[in-house]
């Protein structure tokens, strides 16, 4: 529980934050089949521009999405610690595949060859190697 803690309290904080921001300071009105609305808040007292009301709800609603992900990430990172040797490994073999199998097809399959590495030899060489095995 003492990994998460910080997380919690940084997700608490934006979310206290964007609660504050909903429903005193700008408390949106939206008018829904158009999709457009008008805030009736403190800060349109105030005489705050309707952009930066929009603006500050929008990076509200990020700060509550990143430290959401980031309870999610520490809850993945304490679950996998003791694997995590396991995790990494089975990323490295399924990499190699690819490659070992991009490889392989290239080499296997004579059409798809003949498609590629033209392409390939014209980047590398120039234009005067238009294809493979020409001399």
């Amino acid at each position: 529980m003492k990994y998460v803690k910080s997380s919690m309290i940084q997700c608490c904080v934006w979310g206290v934050l964007l609660d504050f921001g909903l429903t005193f300071a700008t408390i949106p009105y939206v008018l829904l089949p158009t999709i457009s609305g008008y805030p009736l808040g403190i800060l349109t007292s105030l005489g705050m521009s309707v952009k930066y009301q929009t603006f500050l709800i929008i990076e509200l609603l990020i700060g509550v999405g990143c430290s959401i992900i980031g309870i999610l990430e520490n809850r993945y990172t304490c679950i996998t610690r003791p694997t995590s040797t396991l995790n990494n490994l089975a990323f490295i073999l399924f990499s190699f595949h690819g490659i070992l199998t991009t490889i392989s097809i290239i080499f296997v399959h004579s059409p798809y060859r003949n498609a590629i590495l033209p392409s390939c030899l014209k980047r590398k060489m120039g234009p005067q190697a238009s294809s493979f095995g020409k001399d």
